[in-house]
């Protein structure tokens, strides 16, 4: 079951075997499809936005060019969006062609580095300006696969109508599991998807956002407790943050690997 073929849907996004099925290539191809939805849904909110405003007081002769105006600026303004990968070895590696993708689609990447699903959601909501945030990972899958998760500005899902890219959806039966398979098109419909927002590339900006997160998360943690705290994870960055939460509020938090 875990010699599965082909790159598989998720409610978050995708994963697939490394190398073998999902390599740097078509991680950045399907990451261009991931970046015209999330502009899509940000140009939407922003054009909600701002037929909710209330209406200002505006000359009848200068109310065409000025709409004209407003919603040319609306279009070309391009919201950055947040990008991580997780501590698995193939996320780095993945990591690399979707920030690529992102810049040369024109969408500025915030680059989170190594986090964490909640980590970079928290970003996310610090960032209101922000369109989404896009986490290399394989969670949930065995250790050869990775992944892809796409989150919007609330840390939702990110819709994708695949049939509009020429991706067919097949169902997929396995040990009393059914899942959906991407079936991706040849190069020649693929490279449509190589696209561009602006005549120039997304900058590229790095953004540390685990100081924020811990701040936050100390917040659900007591002053002073005197239970004993097993925390099981194989993940580095979780352990430090344990060790860290320990040695500021004091509580005794003890670390294990799933395996021990």
């Amino acid at each position: 079951s875990h010699r599965v073929d082909g790159i598989r849907r998720t409610e978050f996004g995708i994963r697939g075997q490394y190398i073998n099925d999902l390599d740097r290539q078509t991680a950045g191809d399907l990451t261009r499809i991931f970046c015209v939805r999330l502009h899509e849904q940000s140009v939407q909110d922003e054009l909600h936005l701002n037929v909710s405003a209330a209406p200002r007081q505006v000359d009848s002769r200068q109310a065409g060019v000025d709409q004209n105006e407003a919603s040319a600026a609306t279009y070309q303004s391009v919201a950055p969006v947040i990008v991580g990968y997780d501590g698995r070895s193939a996320s780095v590696d993945l990591a690399i062609g979707v920030v690529a993708a992102c810049r040369e689609f024109g969408i500025p990447v915030m680059d989170a580095g190594r986090c964490t699903a909640a980590s970079i959601q928290e970003a996310a909501r610090c960032f209101s300006k922000c369109c989404g945030s896009i986490l290399v990972t394989g969670a949930g899958s065995p250790n050869a696969w990775a992944g892809v998760d796409v989150f919007d500005d609330s840390g939702e899902a990110v819709p994708v109508v695949w049939k509009d890219f020429g991706v067919q959806l097949e169902h997929v039966s396995s040990d009393a599991v059914t899942s959906l398979r991407l079936r991706l098109p040849d190069a020649s419909v693929r490279a449509r998807w190589v696209r561009r927002l602006t005549r120039q590339s997304g900058s590229h900006e790095v953004l540390s956002p685990e100081d924020r997160y811990r701040d936050w998360l100390l917040k659900w943690f007591p002053r002073q407790s005197g239970l004993r705290i097993l925390i099981r994870t194989s993940d580095v960055l979780i352990q430090q943050r344990s060790a860290w939460i320990s040695q500021t509020t004091g509580l005794e938090i003890l670390c294990r690997s799933q395996h021990d």
